[in-house]
């Protein structure tokens, strides 16, 4: 069995959303998602491996130039 990559498509709005990635302190384990500004909501989209798995998502998803929050 062979997999592959899925292909990403952008469904969050910027004015909404803004993009952040979530580290755990004891593993190292990085979640990219989303954070909703109305209520601080973290929306998990994937697990990353590492730096440009999280640029590569962002820009996917619309936010190619923005800074990817980091929260813990």
């Amino acid at each position: 069995m062979q997999f592959k990559k899925k292909t990403v498509s952008g469904a969050y709005p910027a004015g909404e959303y803004e993009p952040a990635v979530r580290k755990s302190i004891c593993t190292g384990e990085m979640t990219f998602g989303f954070i909703r500004k109305a209520d601080s909501h973290f929306v998990d989209i994937a697990l990353v491996r590492n730096e440009e798995e999280m640029k590569t998502l962002a820009s996917g998803y619309g936010f190619g130039g923005c800074e990817i929050r980091e929260i813990y």
